[in-house]
């Protein structure tokens, strides 16, 4: 579909009691058929947890890269994958980086900056 992907942003009282913003939106290949993703623009890549897939949903495990979050810790991705995102109007793909069972987050990813600049 042609034009700007339009999102909403969660109201925070009502999402994970907290004051960041996060999108819920329709991905292929989630578990539940949709995500919560934090919105994070000083974060470089866009990461979804593994466990947030569909089980056996394969991803390019070659494509594994070191990252840093907030804390000091080292975490390498488990792969790449491409994943069709959707709302009611617009669809669109964005790579994402795979982050394994090892991640703690409350969200089932992050968009970052490669996401906002694309589209």
């Amino acid at each position: 579909m042609n034009g700007c992907l339009q999102f909403t942003v969660n109201e925070f009282k009502e999402h994970y009691q907290s004051t960041l913003d996060t999108i819920t939106i329709r991905v292929d290949f989630s578990k539940t058929g949709k995500l919560k993703l934090l919105i994070d623009t000083g974060a470089e890549i866009s990461v979804v947890r593994s466990t947030s897939l569909r089980p056996g949903f394969s991803y390019e495990s070659t494509k594994g890269i070191n990252t840093r979050g907030i804390s000091s810790s080292l975490l390498r991705t488990k792969g790449s994958t491409r994943l069709k995102l959707s709302t009611p109007t617009h669809e669109t793909t964005h790579v994402f980086h795979v982050m394994g069972n090892d991640v703690v987050c409350q969200y089932d990813g992050i968009l970052g900056q490669d996401f906002w600049k694309n589209n």
